[in-house]
């Protein structure tokens, strides 16, 4: 309908002023398919969140487990003994190299929570894991 088209293009940040038809609005939608939303809000309208608020929490919840995992890593070699990483295991840096793509985990949670696929804790706070996305094979695999 004219009215999810619009709420897709104001998902967006998107505006269409000259959209008098819904062919009009379907145009823009197409054009604008790749843009990544600004704004996501859950199915029942309860549940808003803008990028900005997003990318903040999101930092912020990321450093904290790295954090802790460095903390869970040195108490385990405390008791065990040094352990050399794997070459599988990859040690994260202060500069947060080793952090995901933000605007990949944007799209993946704006699109949860557009779906309603988002929940909440006993406190009212939005549930998200992020596992990362499939990665894509390399020349080696």
């Amino acid at each position: 309908s004219s009215k999810e088209l619009k709420a897709i293009l104001k998902s967006r940040g998107a505006k269409c002023r000259k959209c008098l038809e819904k062919e009009d609005l379907i145009d823009r939608v197409v054009v604008t398919w790749e843009w990544s939303a600004v704004e996501a809000v859950s199915p029942d309208g309860k549940v808003k969140m803008t990028r900005d608020q997003f990318t903040k929490t999101f930092q912020s919840s990321f450093k904290k487990h790295l954090s802790d995992q460095r903390t869970t890593r040195i108490q385990a070699d405390d008791d065990s003994g040094h352990q050399l990483a794997t070459e599988d295991e990859e040690e994260e840096d202060e500069d947060g190299r080793h952090v995901p793509d933000v605007d990949k985990v944007w799209a993946d949670f704006s699109e949860r929570l557009r779906m309603g696929e988002i929940s909440a804790d006993d406190k009212g706070n939005l549930v998200y894991e992020y596992a990362g996305l499939p990665r894509e094979p390399t020349w080696w695999d």
